[in-house]
């Protein structure tokens, strides 16, 4: 039997190769960063008056809420939630 020897089971040099990523993605500038611009989000406003962040990512809605509980520092200031219970509207041209 032939003796392997002791390679690395993951080269980090070489990740973006394999996953076919040259560099790394640009922002609206056109400046290299490693986020990812996933959703676009609209203000809006609650009948109370109260502002939210809306907009979909797919066939999911996202919210982003303020926590209006927060009573400590340590406390999330705002809650990312999805929906999934309606499609986006669709184009009757496409």
């Amino acid at each position: 039997m032939k003796e392997q020897k002791d390679k690395p089971i993951f080269d980090k040099s070489r990740a973006g190769e394999r996953m076919g990523r040259q560099e790394k993605p640009a922002d609206h500038q056109g400046k290299r960063t490693g986020m990812l611009k996933a959703a676009g989000l609209y203000e809006k406003r609650t009948i109370k008056g109260e502002t939210y962040l809306s907009g979909r990512l797919g066939f999911l809605r996202v919210l982003v809420f303020r926590n209006r509980d927060r009573a400590k520092d340590a406390d999330p200031t705002h809650f990312l939630c999805f929906d999934a219970s309606d499609p986006p509207p669709r184009d009757p041209k496409e």
